[in-house]
């Protein structure tokens, strides 16, 4: 069904808008930001939804909206108080659990008829292609990669560099300083979601003799920074799990078809 691709779709992106925090650092900075982002979640259900189905039919599906509030909440407090592994298992159960609930609760609906009313209402929707559900799938996959992907890192390195505390500002090479557009942009993360978005595209294209050179030019602007063996192995670290995670979306994709 379109509309369960839509809502996993949907799940991922209020997965990456909430980040996870660093270890150490687990307090939920701006607690009305955080409901502001609970509200936002409801209202792209609703505004997701309303492109399926009539507005008279929307409260059959608040149950699944109020289970993934519910769930947001209980992640962000379990990430606070958990241990690097506890916070990874944490992390791929909200995951497998929001993915089940879906899939259950929809299972319910076509079951008893409601779901015959979850089609697309605009034609412009439905006649071009978009709702197919290999085409969904593979923007589904697409973003687990490059965004899901982008917390999966972060609980990795934290598992990795467990014993040493606020990690990722002491692997920083000594006398390296972070401007303002560096802490702002986040330039980091975003680099690692390039990456990942690229050789996922190469993998799918069958093009694997163009990753080498994602490699080589994240290596180039990281260069100076390579000469302290701390943040080398950091580095190697984090793109390589990085890349694996890309790899294994491409290849995942590019055999289901």
């Amino acid at each position: 069904m379109a509309l369960f691709g839509c809502y996993l779709i949907l799940f991922v992106i209020v997965d990456y808008l909430h980040p996870v925090p660093a270890f150490g650092a687990q307090g939920v900075e701006g607690r009305g930001k955080f409901r502001l982002g609970w509200l936002l979640l409801a209202l792209g259900y609703a505004v997701v939804t309303l492109f399926f189905v009539p507005i008279t039919t929307l409260w059959v599906f608040v149950p699944i909206w109020v289970v993934h509030l519910c769930a947001l909440g209980i992640k962000a407090r379990a990430m606070k108080q958990a241990k690097p592994y506890g916070r990874l298992v944490v992390y791929l159960l909200y995951h497998l659990g929001a993915a089940l609930t879906f899939a259950l609760y929809f299972l319910y609906l076509s079951r008893s008829g409601l779901g015959e009313c979850a089609t697309p209402r605009f034609g412009i929707l439905a006649d071009s292609g978009l709702m197919k559900p290999q085409n969904l799938y593979g923007f589904l996959l697409f973003l687990y990669v490059c965004l899901t992907g982008a917390q999966l890192m972060r609980l990795f390195l934290d598992i990795v560099y467990r014993k040493v505390p606020e990690y990722a500002t002491k692997l920083y090479p000594e006398g390296e300083k972070r401007t303002e557009i560096t802490n702002t942009v986040m330039t980091g993360r975003m680099i690692g979601i390039l990456e990942r978005a690229l050789v996922f595209i190469f993998v799918i294209a069958n093009n694997l003799s163009g990753i080498p050179f994602i490699l080589t030019a994240k290596s180039l602007a990281r260069f100076k920074q390579l000469n302290d063996r701390d943040f080398a192995e950091y580095y190697l670290i984090g793109t390589l799990f990085s890349v694996l995670i890309a790899l294994c979306g491409g290849f995942i994709l590019r055999f289901s078809f």
